[in-house]
């Protein structure tokens, strides 16, 4: 991965842990390692989604976009899935009264 994905994405993780142990502490929880990492995977996620999104309309963020193939992957198959839900939904589940 890419320092200019990288270091914002460990930037809005320590951000966001700090926020998880004060509410932690706050509501004399303990922490949930789980949740720790996970808090780092989806910083990450953000950082990138954020990165796709700028490609699309701001050409020199376009060309950080190599390396993130993974992210363009997970998010053609978020768009899929929403998709094909709704179509299930609307087209082949029987109307609601």
């Amino acid at each position: 991965m890419d320092s200019v994905i990288l270091l914002p994405s460990i930037a809005l993780g320590i951000i966001l842990l700090v926020i998880y142990v004060w509410r932690c502490n706050r509501d004399n929880k303990s922490l949930d390692l789980g949740v720790v990492v996970n808090t780092f995977l989806l910083s990450s996620g953000i950082v990138c989604g954020l990165l796709l999104m700028a490609g699309c309309v701001y050409q020199p963020a376009k060309a950080l976009l190599k390396g993130i193939d993974i992210y363009i992957f997970i998010g053609g198959l978020a768009v899929f899935v929403v998709s094909a839900q709704g179509i299930q939904k609307d087209i082949f589940s029987a109307p609601q009264k």
